[in-house]
């Protein structure tokens, strides 16, 4: 998998499409990736240019997808959510519940018992 990462505003297009299929050859030639692995390259930013938005394949094995920072979060946040909902009532997180709050709660700080007077002579 790759993944490009690119600056606010640049709106996503064949160019940029272009540098992931770079990279993918790249890695190819220096033989980090063998000839039919497969690859998924993401190309992420704020802006997708017209006409542009569908993936590109560079045979069976090669894949660019442009994506939205938006639609990548949105994905993410509502996996996360899935997931807590799921394991929220699991046995091992009910029985430990006490543990863990007790681990979250704040440690006083004793640091007067720290301190030593010295005598300045």
């Amino acid at each position: 998998m790759i993944v490009d990462l690119k600056t606010t505003g640049l709106p996503l297009g064949s160019r940029e499409k272009d540098q992931v299929w770079r990279y993918v050859k790249e890695l190819k030639a220096k033989g980090h990736i063998r000839q039919h692995t497969r690859v998924d390259g993401f190309l992420l930013g704020s802006v997708i240019a017209q006409g542009e938005d569908e993936p590109t394949s560079h045979g069976e094995e090669v894949k660019i997808i442009p994506m939205l920072y938006e639609t990548i979060l949105l994905r993410a946040e509502k996996r996360l959510l899935n997931l807590y909902t799921r394991v929220q009532d699991a046995p091992f997180l009910v029985e430990q519940q006490d543990h863990l709050a007790s681990l979250l709660k704040p440690m006083p700080i004793r640091q007067g018992e720290l301190m030593v007077e010295v005598d300045p002579q």
